[in-house]
């Protein structure tokens, strides 16, 4: 009975969580405790009468010892919230949510804000890839261009699909499951082409999984396919170090930088992302419009 109120609990807590990449998040966050306390990672049909506060303390400890604390907490908040539904499925008690729920989140130095690319790094990329390329290269240089010269996050460039596409303009689905419309300037339109013109289909996952024999598979591209794929930009253009969290806010600082127009976000987005997303998204009035010819010459 108890197993069968688990997986209802379990069934419950994804339910309540509505985008799918962020289904997905917490779906992971959860098998990684599950695989920490039963040494298997069935989440449906663990004994999750078993979880307690001692047993959730000793998990966030052992996270520590390898992630940074920001994440760690954010696996505390998924647990807290699935303990929630197993009180209301009766797995646990009462007693036993209060004490977990109590847990205090970890604090610690925050994470550095990253870095803006420089223009000479993005222009080594840019010749990297100039001449004759591979499927697997022209598929590197478009996930490369958008998140540069568009702004986007990797979980939004790994949702797109073919049909996000409408001429120069991109409909992307961001936090919070909400859609925006993205402009493409000249640089991103032309990689895109490139990269669509080596896809058999006209619909479904705009990046799809590239094998290095230069074979196309038909599967999208998750998140961290796409953190991979910044790590062999990096590495086959040998230049320093920097991952999919430092492109969007290079497209922000670029425009900042370098506009010869006034245009006001709200707050710089190296010092707080989310402020900018609210700034840009509320409503068709407030969203940037095409970059002016001379910005897109400056960062094609």
């Amino acid at each position: 009975m108890k197993n069968t109120n688990a997986n209802k609990a379990m069934n419950a807590f994804l339910l309540n969580t509505k985008a799918k990449t962020t289904k997905q998040k917490e779906k992971t966050k959860l098998k990684c405790f599950c695989k920490f306390l039963f040494d298997n990672d069935e989440i449906l049909s663990a004994d999750w009468g078993k979880i307690d506060r001692e047993r959730v303390i000793q998990f966030i400890e052992h996270k520590l010892e390898t992630t940074k604390f920001t994440t760690t907490n954010n696996y505390l908040s998924a647990i807290k919230l699935f303990a929630r539904e197993c009180l209301y499925h009766n797995v646990i008690d009462s007693m036993t949510y209060n004490s977990i729920r109590e847990i205090n989140k970890y604090r610690g130095t925050p994470p550095d804000n990253g870095r803006a690319l420089k223009l000479r790094e993005v222009n080594k990329i840019k010749t990297y890839f100039s001449g004759n390329l591979s499927a697997r290269e022209m598929r590197n240089y478009a996930i490369f261009t958008l998140a540069v010269n568009c702004g986007l996050r990797r979980a939004e460039i790994s949702a797109l699909n073919i049909e996000s596409i409408k001429g120069k303009k991109l409909t992307v689905t961001g936090k919070g499951n909400k859609a925006r419309d993205v402009y493409l300037n000249h640089a991103a339109s032309q990689s895109i082409n490139a990269w669509r013109n080596q896809l058999a289909v006209k619909k479904g996952a705009l990046f799809v999984h590239v094998t290095k024999s230069d074979k196309i598979r038909d599967e999208r591209l998750g998140i961290k396919g796409i953190h991979y794929v910044i790590q062999e930009i990096q590495r086959d253009c040998k230049i320093n170090q920097f991952t999919t969290h430092d492109l969007p806010p290079h497209y922000y600082t670029i425009i900042m930088i370098y506009s010869p127009f006034k245009i006001y976000l709200g707050i710089h987005p190296l010092q707080q992302q989310n402020a900018t997303t609210n700034a840009t998204n509320k409503g068709k009035s407030r969203r940037l419009t095409p970059c002016p010819s001379s910005l897109t010459a400056r960062t094609n």
